[in-house]
């Protein structure tokens, strides 16, 4: 088949399966995405490391322009910045915003108390330790050691 035939097929395909940008349940009730992409574990479905990564990539890139309208997002080291995008993936950019009393110690460079605010949340509760590295991670400045930093 010829690169030509490819992008004839790949036409056909789009046009037969049509959009969805949202999971979403196919004819016969199984989980699906994009252009029928089964993704239903039933089913032997899913996405690849490599696809995963892809996603993950867009999804970070997001959440950082994200925290570029962030109050002293701007000011902070890099490590910082880190946890604000890192929140911002784990709550959406609306409930990160919900963080005003943090946003007010960041401002005036009182980290600690910006950390307290993230162990004293919802989402600390629901992420465990998790919460616990990003407040020491903003308290201090210093990235936090990740085991998988090289893959």
């Amino acid at each position: 088949m010829t690169d030509a035939d490819r992008l004839r097929l790949r036409g056909w395909v789009k046009l037969g399966e049509g959009l969805k940008l949202h999971a979403y349940q196919d004819s016969l009730g199984f989980w699906t995405l994009g252009y029928g992409r089964l993704i239903d574990a039933t089913k032997g479905g899913g996405i690849s490391k490599d696809e995963a990564e892809y996603l993950l990539g867009n999804d970070l890139k997001r959440m950082e322009r994200e925290c570029e309208k962030l109050p002293a997002y701007l000011d902070l080291s890099p490590s910082r910045q880190a946890v604000l995008i890192e929140m911002c993936f784990i709550l959406g950019p609306d409930g990160l915003r919900l963080f005003k009393r943090m946003f007010k110690a960041l401002a005036e460079q009182d980290y600690a108390e910006a950390a307290d605010c993230i162990l004293a949340s919802k989402m600390a509760g629901q992420i465990g330790a998790r919460a616990v590295r990003l407040a020491e991670q903003l308290k201090t400045g210093r990235w936090a050691v990740n085991a998988l930093s090289e893959t």
